[in-house]
């Protein structure tokens, strides 16, 4: 066989290429659709999470004792004195205790 008899046939092959199968629409819509799904389910989990810390606070606060208010302490009744050693001189800018006469 020439060449000039086989070339035809290879023009032939190449320009009937199967389609691609891939349509652009349909994969863009697909991932739209599993974006979505994951903020749902993103947003779903962080709320329930959230709301499960809450009731859980909620149940651990709930069993403990009542508290009792503080009371107070007694005052003491006793009154102390510091005995008086005699005459109390401070000192004055102008000089000597004017009680003791100095």
């Amino acid at each position: 066989m020439r060449d000039d008899d086989v070339k035809p046939l290879f023009d032939l092959i190449t320009s009937e290429q199967p389609p691609l199968g891939i349509d652009i629409g349909r994969i863009s819509e697909r991932g739209r659709r599993t974006r979505r799904r994951r903020k749902t389910l993103a947003v779903v989990g962080s709320s329930a999470a959230v709301c499960g810390a809450i009731v859980l606070s909620v149940f651990a606060l709930a069993d403990r004792a009542p508290v009792e208010p503080a009371t107070r302490l007694p005052t003491s009744t006793v009154t102390t004195t510091t005995p008086s050693t005699g005459a109390s001189c401070y000192l004055t800018p102008g000089g000597p205790c004017p009680q003791n006469g100095r």
